[in-house]
Protein backbone atom coordinates (compact mmCIF):
# COMPACT_ATOMS: atom_id res chain seq x y z
CA UNK A 1 0.00 0.00 0.00
CA UNK A 2 0.98 3.52 0.01
CA UNK A 3 1.07 3.96 3.12
CA UNK A 4 3.58 0.76 3.40
CA UNK A 5 5.67 2.37 0.91
CA UNK A 6 6.14 5.95 2.52
CA UNK A 7 6.90 4.32 5.62
CA UNK A 8 9.99 1.60 3.91
CA UNK A 9 11.15 4.67 2.12
CA UNK A 10 11.09 7.14 5.57
CA UNK A 11 13.50 4.23 7.17
CA UNK A 12 15.13 3.51 4.23
CA UNK A 13 16.08 7.21 3.57
CA UNK A 14 17.48 6.89 7.61
CA UNK A 15 19.55 4.79 6.50
CA UNK A 16 21.07 6.54 3.58
CA UNK A 17 21.01 9.57 5.49
CA UNK A 18 24.17 8.09 7.35
CA UNK A 19 26.07 6.02 4.04
CA UNK A 20 29.24 7.76 3.37
CA UNK A 21 27.99 6.80 -0.27
CA UNK A 22 24.96 9.35 -0.33
CA UNK A 23 26.20 10.97 -3.40
CA UNK A 24 28.06 8.40 -5.45
CA UNK A 25 24.89 6.29 -5.00
CA UNK A 26 22.43 9.26 -5.62
CA UNK A 27 23.97 9.78 -9.13
CA UNK A 28 23.94 6.05 -10.06
CA UNK A 29 20.33 5.86 -9.15
CA UNK A 30 19.88 8.57 -11.48
CA UNK A 31 21.46 7.82 -14.43
CA UNK A 32 20.95 3.60 -14.52
CA UNK A 33 18.11 3.21 -11.99
CA UNK A 34 14.21 3.35 -12.28
CA UNK A 35 13.51 1.39 -9.03
CA UNK A 36 14.34 1.38 -5.77
CA UNK A 37 15.85 4.04 -3.30
CA UNK A 38 19.19 5.17 -4.08
CA UNK A 39 21.39 7.67 -2.40
CA UNK A 40 18.32 8.46 -0.44
CA UNK A 41 16.06 9.20 -3.51
CA UNK A 42 12.84 7.47 -4.31
CA UNK A 43 11.65 6.63 -8.39
CA UNK A 44 9.36 9.82 -8.55
CA UNK A 45 12.53 11.89 -6.65
CA UNK A 46 15.00 10.97 -9.35
CA UNK A 47 12.48 11.44 -12.12
CA UNK A 48 11.89 14.86 -11.17
CA UNK A 49 15.80 15.46 -10.96
CA UNK A 50 15.91 13.92 -14.09
CA UNK A 51 13.48 15.90 -15.78
CA UNK A 52 15.31 19.16 -14.80
CA UNK A 53 18.59 17.77 -15.41
CA UNK A 54 17.46 16.88 -18.90
CA UNK A 55 18.76 13.46 -18.77
CA UNK A 56 17.87 9.95 -19.08
CA UNK A 57 18.13 6.40 -17.71
CA UNK A 58 20.96 4.44 -19.02
CA UNK A 59 18.79 1.25 -20.72
CA UNK A 60 21.94 -0.87 -20.81
CA UNK A 61 25.10 -0.66 -18.76
CA UNK A 62 28.75 -2.46 -19.64
CA UNK A 63 31.25 -3.23 -17.58
CA UNK A 64 33.66 -0.63 -19.09
CA UNK A 65 30.90 1.76 -18.15
CA UNK A 66 30.32 1.06 -14.66
CA UNK A 67 34.51 1.61 -13.88
CA UNK A 68 34.70 4.56 -15.69
CA UNK A 69 31.61 5.95 -13.66
CA UNK A 70 33.14 4.46 -10.71
CA UNK A 71 36.52 6.10 -11.41
CA UNK A 72 34.85 9.64 -12.64
CA UNK A 73 33.44 9.49 -8.75
CA UNK A 74 36.60 9.26 -6.97
CA UNK A 75 38.39 11.82 -9.04
CA UNK A 76 35.62 13.99 -8.28
CA UNK A 77 35.50 13.11 -4.81
CA UNK A 78 39.12 14.38 -4.08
Amino acid sequence: TAAMSRVYYRKAKLICSKCEHIVECAEWGLLYEKYGLWGGLTPLERKDIRRKRKIRVIEQQNEQELIAFFIFLKIMKK
